[in-house]
């Protein structure tokens, strides 16, 4: 199995494109904006809480389903396909690929060019886990663990 390697990167001057406004899209959103990337949803719905977002001025939205060449702009840094429809994320992670546009497929880990860590965060420290696209629910309770012991910390001084 090939490990994947963890790359920690400033996303604050990083155009972040994800196609789709689901849950799965909504929680790679909330994790994205811990580290001020700018985002710009394309999705025809979103949920709720990715509404709030946009009313705050915290991301952008395409009220749309995705087209060939949403990932045409020199801009995008990343992009995160997570819709309910494997022919559109099978699409999407193709233009992105085609573009040099790292991306995550929330659907089919073989599309991917990597993958969305869990992430335990508090304050400067930055704990991200993956089980390398092979076991998502022991990333998961591992990310959980992980947020934990990072609450119990004593605050940084």
């Amino acid at each position: 199995m090939q490990a994947f390697f963890p790359l920690f990167m400033d996303l604050s001057q990083i155009k972040v494109v994800v196609i789709g406004g689901g849950k799965i899209a909504q929680r790679r959103i909330e994790a994205l904006q811990q580290f001020e990337a700018q985002v710009r949803v394309i999705a025809p719905q979103i949920t709720d809480s990715l509404q709030k977002l946009i009313e705050a001025g915290r991301m952008e939205w395409l009220a749309r389903s995705y087209q060939p060449g949403d990932l045409a702009d020199p801009q995008i840094g990343i992009a995160i396909v997570a819709t309910d429809q494997r022919s559109v994320n099978q699409r999407a992670g193709e233009e992105a690929k085609s573009r040099g546009i790292p991306v995550s497929v929330a659907d089919c880990k073989e599309e991917s060019t990597f993958y969305f860590p869990g992430i335990a965060k508090k304050g400067g420290l930055v704990i991200g886990v993956t089980a390398s696209g092979q076991d998502h629910k022991r990333a998961a309770v591992v990310t959980r663990k992980l947020r934990s012991f990072l609450e119990e910390l004593k605050d940084e001084e």
